[in-house]
């Protein structure tokens, strides 16, 4: 039994050897383990609104004319150029639409206006052909980043999902990204992802009823003491959803506590 357990040994060693020196393999297990874990979700708003979550916690960043970044709250990174994101090449209308669409300073589009009224009714209204092309044209890069989204990070997107929505204070037609679009990394300080991801936690948080705040605690908390060093920043999790909890709840002190140790 000695040599068989130390024959074990070495081959548990040398796989876990195996899986840290392939960072992609790695985020694939855990994924695996997180999709065998979470809990399903119901088809129609539900999974709307699971997936609009996701993509919140997503973030496009523009590099170049020729590649992008994804990178999500995990700590996963890779990038991209037109044909990884299923494009034939830097030329095509879709990825030229794409790069423009997540260039700051302004990272939104525009469909122009739907249609035309040549005599200032609206029964001989037309519609407008340049509000189509950009329609289909924006449809095409939605189906390809839905691809590569499912690619890797192993996501199923809800039928006729849009990643992307309107600008309510925008002007007509205006639409942006439902993740987050940032410039390039240089331009990006510690202190302002910091900022930024307190700020999108807050948000996460309040969209929660308080049943749902407490089952979010206890699955936070447990994984921090399951696993410590694989959570990404719980303490400050916690403390943020405290804070809503206190503010949309009016959670006390001891409230806080009990839940801890329930």
């Amino acid at each position: 039994m000695t040599i068989i357990n130390e024959i074990h040994k070495a081959l548990t060693h040398e796989f876990a050897r195996f899986i840290s020196e392939n960072p992609r393999i790695e985020r694939k297990l855990k994924q695996l383990v997180a999709e065998w874990t979470r809990e399903p979700v119901r088809e129609g708003a539900n999974l709307t609104r699971e997936m609009d979550r996701r993509l919140a916690r997503l973030t496009f960043r523009y590099e170049s004319d020729s590649s992008l970044v994804i990178e999500e709250d995990d700590g996963f990174k890779a990038s991209f150029d037109c044909r990884a994101m299923g494009f034939r090449d830097e030329r095509t209308k879709g990825w030229k639409f794409l790069i423009e669409a997540l260039k700051p300073p302004r990272p939104t589009f525009n469909f122009g206006t739907a249609y035309l009224y040549p005599d200032g009714q609206r029964e001989h209204r037309v519609k407008c052909k340049a509000y189509d092309a950009a329609w289909k044209l924006c449809d095409e890069v939605n189906r390809k980043l839905q691809a590569v989204l499912e690619r890797e990070f192993g996501w199923t997107f809800p039928a006729n999902y849009k990643l992307y929505e309107k600008v309510p204070s925008g002007p007509e037609g205006e639409r942006r990204f439902k993740f987050q679009v940032k410039g390039p990394s240089a331009d990006d300080s510690p202190t302002q992802r910091m900022d930024r991801w307190m700020e999108k936690t807050r948000t996460e948080f309040s969209d929660l009823e308080e049943p749902e705040m407490v089952s979010a605690i206890h699955k936070l908390y447990g994984d921090y003491l399951m696993y410590p060093d694989d959570t990404g920043l719980a303490p400050e999790k916690l403390a943020i959803a405290f804070k809503v909890g206190q503010e949309r709840f009016g959670w006390s002190d001891h409230k806080m506590r009990v839940l801890l140790e329930d």
